[in-house]
């Protein structure tokens, strides 16, 4: 039989037909029997409902948070915890001058970042060192050139600023992501390292996302892995690295390995609009397309683009849409999709 939620209502009947049995007595609304009886109803029904939980809880298509984490662990499949963004900083000023480790740079009115280690400007006035967020997660990735604040003045040193964009920073991973690894990892036999072990080796590295096996690619006993991270981007070289490290441990002796990530293929969207186009709003809703697809996004077209522009309310209408010129844009197995610009003409039908 299932487990049922009880109510208080239905425990409250049930509660006076055996208060009557006992005593011989009607449980009277406003009565102290009746009192207790309703008082007690509400705290089983709390019961019942914290025994569904329970029930819930113990099944991972069910679970969720802290008790998905252990249900996973349990096979060995461990919830990928959040990374701090990394990168550099050049300082530039006198000659000769000493930045100190733990030196806070950041972002005005944004993300700090502290040095992590020693440094002194060269001849030419300048230092380039490494730098950590202080806060975790994707938040800490931020373009060139944005990290330009120094909150304490350092003797002698006149700017900062990060020539490369900071990475690595990625998210815990959620209880949507961790379920799905741990699905193909109970119900994929990954043994004696056929594609499916080389896919969970990969996919347990925080930072990784998609990841995608092709054995024998290059003739028998090689292998290559295919990945982006977790915020659906190329990867690294340090991640890249990490990964190849990883698998290197615990691979079978004699296979060849190569670890790869996507590289980046731009598209440009030339379209004319009738009324208002929210062009960040379309840029996210593509790449929200385009990471719900990850590694199998093959192609974008006009029509895809074209169904998102018209989801917008402030739009009526659109023509001449194209996608670098044509109709369709395609990707082969190494490419990942980046919006380049938005151009937008003037609307003529």
């Amino acid at each position: 039989m299932a487990f049922e939620i009880q109510y208080k209502d239905d425990i409250q009947e049930r509660m006076k037909e055996e208060y009557k049995k006992i005593s011989g007595k009607t449980v009277i609304e406003g009565g102290f029997a009746r009192d207790v009886i309703n008082a007690n109803s509400l705290e089983f029904e709390n019961t019942y409902l914290e025994m569904h939980m329970i029930l819930e809880a113990s099944f991972a298509d069910t679970s969720w948070g802290e008790f998905l984490t252990r249900k996973c662990a349990e096979f060995g499949v461990d919830r990928k915890l959040a990374t701090y963004s990394v990168g550099e900083v050049t300082f530039t000023g006198e000659k000769n001058r000493t930045i100190p480790a733990g030196t806070v740079v950041g972002i005005a009115g944004g993300n700090q970042y502290t040095t992590n280690e020693t440094v002194v400007t060269d001849e030419n006035g300048t230092a380039t060192v490494g730098i950590t967020c202080e806060t975790i997660g994707s938040v800490g990735n931020v373009a060139e050139n944005m990290i330009t604040n120094i909150p304490a003045t350092i003797s002698g040193i006149d700017s900062v600023t990060n020539e490369e964009p900071t990475h690595d920073g990625y998210d815990e991973e959620t209880d949507e992501e961790l379920f799905a690894r741990y699905y193909v990892f109970v119900r994929t036999p990954a043994t004696s390292g056929n594609k499916y072990h080389y896919f969970n080796w990969a996919s347990e590295v925080e930072g990784v996302g998609a990841v995608r096996i092709f054995p024998l690619w290059a003739g028998p006993g090689t292998v290559k892995v295919l990945f982006l991270d977790s915020n659906h981007q190329t990867a690294s070289d340090e991640l890249i690295q990490k990964v190849y490290d990883h698998i290197e441990e615990m691979r079978p002796i004699g296979a060849d390995v190569t670890v790869v990530s996507p590289q980046v293929k731009e598209v440009t969207i030339d379209v004319a609009v009738k009324g208002t186009l929210d062009v960040p709003a379309l840029i996210t809703e593509i790449m929200e397309y385009a990471k719900s697809k990850g590694l199998d996004l093959t192609y974008l077209s006009e029509a895809q683009v074209g169904d998102m522009i018209m989801n917008q309310s402030a739009v009526e209408d659109y023509v001449d849409l194209s996608l670098n010129g044509a109709k369709r844009v395609t990707f082969g197995t190494e490419e990942i999709l980046a919006i380049k610009e938005v151009k937008l003409h003037d609307y003529n039908p």
